[in-house]
């Protein structure tokens, strides 16, 4: 994991409590970046991350918005088929 990513976790980890709005925004940062550095470990990576993001959402009482941004995912990366394989075995 790179330096700067692994630095975000972290940072994401210790808000998502007192600051769920600005942790949802970091993973999903981490999210993106995990598909574009393609594969299927990184795959699996961006489903931790968005399963953190769906409680967070979850916590915040907008299920609808993650239900929105994992279409979005599905849509803009149609292209992958090892990613929806991912999002589908997670519960996405």
């Amino acid at each position: 994991m790179p330096k700067s990513l692994a630095f975000q976790e972290r940072v994401a980890a210790k808000i998502q409590a007192d600051q769920p709005g600005t942790a949802i925004a970091l993973y999903r940062e981490m999210i993106e970046a995990a598909i574009d550095r393609r594969g299927r470990d990184n795959y699996r990576r961006a489903t931790q991350y968005l399963q953190t993001v769906q409680y967070l959402y979850e916590q915040l009482q907008q299920q609808d918005t993650c239900q929105q941004y994992v279409q979005h995912l599905r849509t803009q990366h149609n292209n992958l088929p090892a990613l929806k394989q991912k999002l589908s075995k997670a519960g996405f």
